[in-house]
């Protein structure tokens, strides 16, 4: 699909970097390779049940970060172009596509959203975009389809029945701000950061864009403070052996349970 594709790693950071001449076009996203496997994690090591933050987290990246208050930044990312941000197993993205003009704004919002501590979080925001959650995984809940292939995972191996990425309302309506600010700080320390970028290479530099990119990723994190937060080594990598047994899932207060023989 590309025909000039390039890997640069510089200072310790990946950039996946494809040249789109001639298109004006301008693409970027943030991808830590750290994602909803925290919570198993952080399941095993103190027996919290997390499942479901890293996508309350993702949403929440958004809100109140280091240079924009949330009516702000809601603004300005419908401003330049478009944006959104993704949770998996495996990683949280932020990505935004927008014009050559505007690559600096694109990476100042991304890396905003990417970097944000929550330290400037504030409850009421906290409290509207968990219930967004919350209802989000109601909907998928009560989806069928949708909760049988979220449910996988957990369902072939030996993993917690919430395992989902979405995780239940039941669980997700109980966590608290602080609760954010502890898996997010833990996150922040474990993750390591890869960069996509598709450019234009007749309008823009590469070396400018990764030298912005730089300054911007050392200007936020110069505010977070890490240092009593703990690192946990290859949070990326969780295990789930099969047991090829019958499996059973049945969720808290729900009575349906789907069976799954292999």
């Amino acid at each position: 699909m590309y025909s000039n594709f390039e890997v640069i790693e510089r200072n310790g950071k990946v950039y996946k970097v494809f040249d789109l001449p001639n298109t004006n076009c301008f693409f970027f996203k943030c991808e830590s390779n750290v994602g909803s496997n925290l919570e198993s994690i952080l399941f095993k090591k103190i027996n919290k049940n997390y499942y479901g933050i890293c996508h309350l987290i993702e949403h929440l990246c958004f809100k109140d970060t280091l240079d924009f208050d949330t009516e702000t930044l809601s603004s300005e990312l419908r401003k330049y172009g478009s944006h959104n941000a993704g949770t998996s197993y495996d990683n949280l993205t932020y990505h935004y596509y927008t014009t050559s003009h505007y690559f600096k704004e694109a990476i100042n919002m991304v890396m905003n959203a990417a970097l944000n501590d929550f330290s400037r979080l504030q409850e009421k925001d906290f409290l509207l975009e968990r219930n967004v959650v919350e209802n989000e995984a109601d909907m998928y809940y009560n989806s069928p389809e949708a909760r049988f292939g979220r449910a996988t995972r957990s369902l072939t191996g030996n993993g917690h029945p919430e395992d989902t990425v979405i995780g239940i309302k039941e669980t997700i309506e109980n966590f608290t701000l602080e609760d954010v600010k502890y898996v997010r700080n833990i996150h922040l320390k474990s993750y390591k950061e890869e960069y996509i970028i598709e450019y234009d290479s007749n309008r823009l530099m590469i070396d400018d864009i990764i030298t912005y990119i730089e300054k911007t990723h050392s200007r936020i994190m110069d505010t977070v403070d890490l240092s009593n937060v703990e690192k946990i080594d290859d949070a990326n990598v969780v295990n789930y052996l099969p047991n090829n047994k019958i499996n059973i899932l049945e969720l808290p207060t729900k009575q349906t349970m789907f069976y799954l023989i292999f």
